[in-house]
């Protein structure tokens, strides 16, 4: 390894002007990052990773950001002093960046050849009409398949997988040195997450890559950093060889960050809360398909099988996790179950036939079963406050007075963890472990027999999945709920689940005991899951 650093940053703070106000959020970092080299930097929401990240592209919001001390050295140059054409040089070229969220990095009204060919035509100089055999090149580079049928196609067409290639696609497309990959692999699968780290590695080795990556996710720190950096409010309170901060942290934060990983067992079935003589969800052949084609008279003539003859049960009090990976039906299969999606065969909650219920029967049925979705900022509506939020169901539902609904939203922001006095606040002014107490509780205040659960803690930090699995464990106790609960993590499944089944391709592959399925899978296919997973 060269001694000299790629990229050095020294001393750096960030701060913002808010009004008249000066508010420091990023101060005295020191990090460095060789050739070939992993850093990974590690923290809880809100510790500054990201910023920092942002700062050596110069993507912070200036000049109302600004860096009241510090430099950036990359190649004996300080970042910090170029301008925008002189950054432009260098961004996308000989510094590229993986954004977290491919879906909103990537642009919806361009196709994929597009999107890549801009940024090749935009440093290499060459002509758009030129950069096909590139394009096919990279796309074949980050193995996604077929990539000739790929080129035409838009970024709603593709798997999570498929697009978080093509953004390394596009941030290799011109063979920089400096790699940023900020949490590159937080909303996939197992598999596909294996598959991408792999793949960056790979890349890495071939080409030499100086890498910083940001991530909450330990396994996958410890599966690719060379060394660690540790943030906190701002400040970098530990750094060390990878190996080193693992084996043998100093700050105690290390040791709670290092702690928090999903663990224990399900909840103990309430017996005194729940009636165990009959199963509280239980399906029959449940199909659910997706019409792809139809022809001059609107007759289907190419369908998708989403989910295939689903017979599944669900006893009170317990919980069921849903495993497999993207497309492979888990979501579907559960908006079927709310009757939010068409399907056949048989639905039976709490000992009713649900299937043939019209819209009238089921809205007042919809209390007994709610549902938790995976990203909090994007299922609350940002014009609302809390309180307005939790008890938009109490209104729709219950013919109960202002003040009584008050009272109910009190009690359920108690029984959560939320503080009451923040309930007039809006959405954006909590944490995203705070959003999502939130809506467990607008989900909660219904009183609810079965709550569906659709990875409610992937968008979350590891600290905060641990409090969130300790709180969905609790409330089932205490209240005797059941749970569909829907996730690609094997620990948080493992933490919470009393059953467990696999999908693969719309069917049921396996299914039993979260132990045995766990312990023992009987399927390659879960064998594969398993051996995918850093857990």
């Amino acid at each position: 390894m060269n001694t000299e650093p790629l990229i050095s940053i020294n001393n750096l703070a960030i701060a913002f002007k808010q009004g008249g106000n000066i508010i420091e959020v990023v101060k005295g970092v020191d990090i460095s990052i060789h050739r070939g080299e992993t850093l990974a930097l590690v923290g809880e929401s809100g510790s500054g990773k990201s910023l920092t990240a942002h700062a050596i592209m110069k993507l912070l919001p200036y000049p109302m950001a600004f860096h009241p001390t510090g430099n950036i050295i990359f190649d004996n140059k300080n970042i910090l002093d170029w301008n925008q054409n002189q950054m432009r040089a260098i961004r996308g070229n000989r510094i590229g960046m993986i954004f977290q969220e491919p879906m909103t990095a990537l642009n919806p009204l361009h196709t994929i050849e597009k999107q890549i060919s801009e940024v090749i035509e935009q440093h290499r100089g060459i002509k758009r009409r030129d950069t096909r055999p590139l394009v096919l090149d990279l796309l074949n580079k980050v193995k996604i398949h077929n990539p000739e049928q790929r080129l035409s196609s838009y970024p709603h067409e593709l798997s999570g997988g498929q697009r978080q290639r093509v953004m390394i696609a596009m941030a290799l497309a011109n063979e920089p040195e400096l790699l940023i990959a900020d949490e590159p692999t937080t909303a996939l699968d197992v598999t596909v997450q294996r598959e991408i780290l792999d793949l960056l590695l790979e890349l890495q080795h071939d080409h030499q890559l100086a890498m910083l990556l940001i991530s909450h996710d330990l396994g996958v720190v410890k599966h690719m950093a060379n060394r660690v950096a540790i943030m906190r409010q701002g400040e970098i309170i530990e750094q060390g060889p990878c190996q080193e901060i693992f084996n043998n942290p100093q700050q105690d934060y290390t040791r709670m960050l290092l702690n928090s990983e999903p663990s224990g067992t399900p909840a103990k079935i309430n017996l005194d809360k729940v009636d165990d003589n009959h199963n509280i969800l239980e399906t029959d052949q449940l199909n659910v398909t997706f019409t792809l084609q139809k022809n001059l008279f609107g007759k289907p003539i190419k369908q998708l099988t989403a989910v295939n003859q689903a017979t599944v049960s669900l006893k009170p009090g317990h919980t069921l996790g849903i495993v497999g990976e993207s497309g492979s039906g888990k979501s579907t299969l559960a908006m079927a179950v709310l009757r939010l999606l068409k399907s056949t065969g048989q639905i039976i909650f709490d000992s009713q036939n649900i299937t043939g219920y019209q819209e009238k029967q089921l809205r007042s049925l919809r209390q007994e079963f709610q549902v938790v979705f995976q990203d909090p900022f994007a299922s609350l509506s940002p014009r609302m406050t809390v309180s307005e939020i939790i008890q938009e169901g109490l209104k729709i539902h219950t013919n109960i007075t202002p003040e009584k609904r008050e009272q109910r939203v009190i009690n359920v922001m108690n029984e959560v963890g939320l503080d009451v006095e923040t309930r007039h606040r809006y959405p954006h002014e909590f944490s995203g472990g705070q959003r999502q107490r939130i809506a467990i509780a607008r989900a909660l205040i219904l009183n609810p027999k079965l709550l569906i659960l659709d990875e409610p803690t992937s968008a979350l930090d590891k600290a905060v999945q641990v409090q969130v699995i300790d709180l969905l464990r609790e409330l089932q106790h205490h209240r005797g709920l059941s749970y569909i609960f829907i996730s690609h993590d094997l620990k948080v499944i493992k933490a919470i689940s009393h059953d467990i089944i696999v999908m693969k391709e719309g069917n049921i592959v396996e299914q039993g005991t979260a132990e045995t399925v766990l312990t023992e899978p009987k399927e390659s296919y879960t064998q594969q899951l398993m051996s995918a997973s850093f857990a």
